[in-house]
């Protein structure tokens, strides 16, 4: 099933009704970007490590939904209150839109997925991420339906 999985500890939700077309997941900062010399060279420039991931989208929810987001977000910044910091990770698993990398692949492949060949040197599979609440979950209310506004951003590599 396509959609976006949240976990915390024994708090677990899925989405799979999203209120935009558009996939949720894009870099936190553009990667590289162009510019020119005096004599018309091109020169690369950008950082050197990899941009996290963002995710900001909203989906058609519960009320037990909206609940667990709740439960979720509380329990993220109380741990990250805590010094030394407990795990404050979610583990968000998208399987709205594969992940395309360099061979062999960094990143634990969501369950029930596989990963793809392309070409001879880069895969492609819906992967599992580390992330934090960038805010605290909205809720709207559409009629009798209700809309959750969320955004993640990724915190680290989560790691074959």
């Amino acid at each position: 099933m396509s959609g976006i999985t949240l976990i915390l500890d024994s708090l677990s939700v899925t989405f799979a009704k999203f209120v935009e077309p558009k996939f949720p997941r894009a870099r936190a900062v553009d990667g590289g970007k162009l510019e020119y010399s005096a004599n018309g060279n091109g020169i690369g420039d950008g950082p050197v490590f990899e941009q996290p991931h963002l995710w900001t989208f909203s989906v058609y929810c519960t009320e037990q939904d909206m609940r667990i987001l709740g439960a979720m977000y509380h329990e993220s910044d109380v741990r990250r209150r805590v010094l030394p910091q407990i795990n404050t990770e979610i583990t968000l698993i998208d399987k709205v839109r594969e992940y395309q990398e360099r061979s062999p692949r960094t990143r634990v492949i969501a369950p029930d997925a596989s990963e793809v060949a392309v070409g001879t040197n880069h895969v492609s599979y819906y992967a599992q991420f580390h992330v934090w609440f960038v805010k605290e979950p909205e809720f709207d209310k559409a009629g009798d339906k209700r809309i959750a506004h969320l955004s993640f951003q990724e915190t680290e590599k989560f790691t074959c």
